[in-house]
């Protein structure tokens, strides 16, 4: 177990490439695209990615390397810190989905409106990923709407009880 955490930590380079922003720099080009905070995506990803064999997120783990793992972290932070920022990202995702989804069902907006919201939204994402990954992606506007049609796929399904 302490093996494959020392290799996650030296191979976990995703914001090295961050390193010389600061968290304000950060917190203007996040906020241009989102309701998150550079904290909050940064601790969502690690929650992600730092899990241990039974899916549990690594908390306490995270919160002890977090100024290791990424470079413009402002102060240190403990497994307590670490739940209520992603408890944070959570509850702003299901905000933005309700308003998102509220707005076209209610018929406030179109369906030609929600399509070109959506191509905002794409531009919006692939952003986020490019900054993320310190480099331009190709073929990220493809990814996200084919993750998009597959998480509509199963939530039909679902309501549909197949």
């Amino acid at each position: 177990m302490k093996k494959r955490k020392e290799n996650m930590r030296v191979k976990y380079r995703r914001y090295q490439h961050l390193e010389k922003k600061s968290y304000g720099e950060l917190m203007s080009i996040i906020k241009r695209y989102s309701h998150f905070t550079p904290r909050e995506l940064v601790v969502a990803r690690l929650c992600s990615e730092f899990r241990d064999p039974m899916g549990r997120v690594e908390m306490t783990w995270i919160g002890d390397n977090f100024d290791e793992l990424v470079p413009f972290a402002i102060s240190p932070v403990s497994r307590q810190n670490i739940s209520t920022t992603y408890a944070s990202f959570k509850k702003k995702l299901v905000k933005s989905g309700v308003t998102f989804f509220f707005s076209l069902y209610s018929g406030l907006i179109t369906s030609e409106e929600m399509l070109t919201i959506l191509e905002e939204v794409v531009e919006g994402v692939k952003t986020l990923i490019e900054i993320e990954a310190g480099r331009s992606i190709e073929g990220v506007e493809e990814e996200v709407m084919k993750k998009a049609v597959e998480a509509f796929r199963i939530m039909n399904e679902r309501i549909a009880g197949v």
